[in-house]
């Protein structure tokens, strides 16, 4: 039997993101190989991520972050 996998949590800061452009953000961040699962929080100013630490590409993820927080 193969274990579960373990998914760990990231916490982004959304503080950048426009209201208009975060269905967008999210959409973009689960077509990342190893996002799981991405949950806003738009009144907190947050973006919760449950990913895969294996398979994700952590400057692919930077890129997009940037993309979004920076635009």
């Amino acid at each position: 039997m193969t274990p579960p996998r373990y998914w760990a949590n990231l916490l982004i800061s959304l503080q950048s993101v426009t209201e208009q452009r975060a269905d967008e953000f999210t959409s973009e961040m689960l077509k990342l190989k190893g996002v799981e699962d991405v949950t806003l929080h738009y009144q907190e100013g947050v973006a919760y991520l449950k990913v895969d630490n294996q398979q994700l590409d952590r400057q692919e993820l930077q890129l997009l972050i940037t993309k979004y927080t920076h635009a």
